[in-house]
């Protein structure tokens, strides 16, 4: 992202989100019990998002994948409890 002018990053476990990440020049930050299933640390992912833009950098690419790995094993029970999940991560975000 040098090349336009700003300091990016990226918070992704998939090696092809994490890929496409590196080859633009993002920053990959690493979040502990991030895990891209269901159970991720995703108020993690949205505190380390904020430290970041708080550090310096101009956009953080944050990927959130728990929400597709439970429509794929087709429990729309454990999907509404990852968007649960990710609603009381995200919360921080309204302050």
């Amino acid at each position: 992202m040098k090349k336009w002018g700003f300091k990016s990053a990226a918070i992704a476990v998939g090696p092809l989100y994490k890929g496409i990440a590196k080859s633009v020049g993002m920053k990959l930050l690493e979040v502990e019990g991030a895990t891209g299933l269901p159970n991720s640390n995703f108020k993690g992912k949205i505190e380390k998002g904020l430290s970041a833009l708080e550090s310096g950098f101009d956009f953080v690419f944050v990927h959130i994948k728990g929400t597709d790995v439970a429509s794929h094993m087709k429990n729309p029970e454990l999907k509404v409890k990852v968007l649960e999940r990710i609603d009381d991560a995200l919360e921080s975000l309204l302050d």
